[in-house]
């Protein structure tokens, strides 16, 4: 017997049993034996759809790009472009309209 009544958690309805501002756990512990996430295998602890990014945010600080600095977050050797793709739009030539692509005087010979 638990000496609680059947579907009874023996704590006040909007009580988690824990003084305010108290975790319950040793400070500097996460509660999760080492090695685990405490999440299940597959699962990303986010609810379907979401991204557990606020509206409108990108997860990002102001101003920062995500990437380590002198870093183009390419694996060395890749160019980030799928095999076969010129990174171009259909019938795009990537130059600004009016442009040759070449600096003002120059006959892009050596």
């Amino acid at each position: 017997s638990t000496g609680l009544a059947r579907g009874s958690t023996g704590l006040a309805r909007g009580s988690t049993g824990l003084a305010r501002g108290f975790t319950g756990l040793a400070r500097g512990s996460t509660g999760l034996v080492r090695g685990s996430t405490g999440l299940v295998r597959g699962s990303t602890g986010l609810a379907c759809g979401s991204t557990g990014l606020a509206r409108g945010s990108t997860g990002l600080a102001r101003g920062s790009t995500g990437l380590v600095r002198g870093s183009t977050g390419l694996a060395r050797g890749s160019t980030g472009l799928s095999h076969g793709s010129t990174g171009l739009a259909l019938g795009s030539t990537g130059l600004a309209r009016g442009s040759t692509g070449l600096a003002r005087g120059s006959t892009g010979l050596s």
